[in-house]
């Protein structure tokens, strides 16, 4: 009687689980994407890094841009980190890929959703390769980009102004790496 007890509790669990994902919305490039993906993380092979991440770009460029995409999960997007603040005013778009050098290139993609227009703005993070003196003390923009895998996001608040703490991860060379943490605001015209 207790194993028909348990194997209904599971079952009901199981059953539970099924429908909470099912009321979050997948592309249906999702697939294609986590394919791309699977090759940025797994192959070594330079040149087919170089072939394969414009396509991963382009797929999710084209996939942000609409104003519903703020609904999509990427969850399973093995390759495709996405951070989104509690207040949902954004959501961060990030991944890595390893050369055959051990080296890293990072890329990303911050989504902007203005809820009064219901428009969505996109800002393509374009990672810059030579230093920056007084790095620490920069304003860099979204053109500027330092590169980093991120994998937290905190939320702040001050004087009205929400401040959003990136946590970040940079390969930098095979004998060190590097933590970054980055700041992200948004200007009057809501551009990072």
């Amino acid at each position: 009687m207790h194993k028909i007890s348990l194997i209904f509790y599971l079952l009901f669990i199981f059953l539970l689980q099924g429908f909470a994902k099912k009321n979050i919305p997948q592309h249906p490039c999702t697939d294609t994407l986590n394919a791309l993906g699977n090759i940025l993380i797994y192959s070594r092979d330079d040149a087919q890094l170089e072939e394969t991440n414009p396509l991963f770009i382009a797929l999710i460029d084209s996939i942000i841009r609409a104003p519903e995409s703020m609904q999509y999960a990427f969850d399973s997007v093995k390759a495709l980190s996405v951070f989104e603040p509690k207040n949902k005013q954004f959501r961060l778009y990030n991944w890595s890929m390893q050369h055959n050098d051990r080296t890293y290139s990072y890329f990303g993609f911050i989504q902007y959703h203005d809820t009064k227009s219901n428009c969505i703005q996109v800002f393509p993070l374009k990672e810059i390769q030579s230093d920056i003196a007084n790095i620490e003390k920069q304003k860099l923009s979204h053109t500027q980009w330092l590169g980093a895998h991120y994998y937290k996001l905190i939320e702040n608040k001050y004087q009205g102004v929400y401040y959003y703490t990136l946590l970040g991860w940079d390969g930098n060379a095979i004998t060190s790496t590097k933590k970054i943490i980055d700041v992200l605001t948004f200007d009057d015209l809501h551009t990072p």
